[in-house]
């Protein structure tokens, strides 16, 4: 009798090795937060809500047998916030509360990433994001480092591609800033618009987005010198600005700048009369001479 139960149990553990699953293990399928994390009304301050997060079964229960490590960290982060506090929390019946966590500087729209790993033979890894959230105190903000001299597509010549950085309140570039910028004209004096090929969202690279695809489609020139009341404009009174914005930021304003148009000779100018040479006075009986 006792051989056989012994058998048994020995067929009932291959049989559940060959599926995945032994006796006593949980498989952690998922995770999901189920506290979001709400920002903080005071610089510096904890958050006012911290998060909390629940790993889950292949059916929806909580993986009370999990008692691994849950991380914390920004998984977007526009401002090149930091993370602070305890950023590493314990499964207690399949649920991490974090207690402590600070986003600093702030800023707006983050969103907290979790990674944690399943309770399986053998384990696989758990992520789950939060929704967005604030955090008070942003010192980051956009600056204009390049203006822009954008030109039509069709003539390229003396364009300046700008360059839009993620600085501190001293004017410090933040090289860890992945904030993605967008670009529109606010100034528009001929009702002009990008070209279908530019590119109007960048994602911030060593905390810089360089915009080296915009083209107009209209030109915008400055008053020809000596114009005046009397006389009118001589060219186009108006120049564009761009505004270049990007989540959790205040939008920036570029300087003025012009749109050369496009010059094209159609008919080369040419003379409808001939003109001859004056006589010429002189003396005596040279040829040519008058008189």
């Amino acid at each position: 009798m006792g051989r056989r139960m012994g058998e048994w149990w020995a067929v009932l553990f291959l049989s559940a090795a060959l599926v995945g699953v032994l006796p006593g293990a949980a498989d952690g399928a998922s995770m999901v937060v189920s506290t979001q994390p709400v920002g903080n009304t005071i610089k510096g301050r904890m958050l006012e809500t911290q998060p909390t997060v629940t790993v889950l079964l292949d059916d929806g229960r909580p993986d009370v047998s999990n008692s691994g490590m849950v991380m914390a960290s920004l998984g977007v982060n526009p401002t090149a916030a930091s993370l602070n506090g305890h950023t590493q929390a314990q499964l207690y019946n399949g649920v991490a509360t974090f207690t402590d966590l600070v986003v600093y500087p702030g800023g707006q729209d983050f969103q907290m990433k979790f990674t944690a790993m399943s309770s399986d033979v053998v384990p696989e890894p758990l992520e789950a994001m939060s929704a967005n959230f604030f955090a008070a105190g942003q010192e980051a903000k956009l600056m204009i480092v390049t203006h822009p001299r954008i030109t039509l597509d069709a003539d390229r010549r003396g364009a300046v591609a700008p360059v839009v950085a993620v600085v501190d309140d001293l004017g410090n570039e933040l090289p860890m800033a992945t904030a993605t910028v967008s670009v529109s004209i606010t100034r528009n004096p001929n009702s002009g618009s990008f070209t279908p090929n530019s590119v109007l969202s960048v994602p911030a690279e060593g905390g810089r987005a360089a915009f080296g695809s915009l083209w107009l489609t209209r030109a915008a020139t400055m008053n020809e010198p000596g114009a005046t009341i009397d006389t009118g404009p001589r060219g186009y009174d108006e120049t564009y600005t761009l505004s270049f914005s990007a989540p959790g930021f205040a939008a920036v304003e570029s300087e003025q700048f012009d749109v050369s148009p496009l010059v094209v000779v159609s008919r080369q100018p040419s003379s409808d009369r001939v003109v001859s040479a004056p006589p010429v006075w002189c003396q005596g009986g040279l040829e040519g001479c008058m008189g």
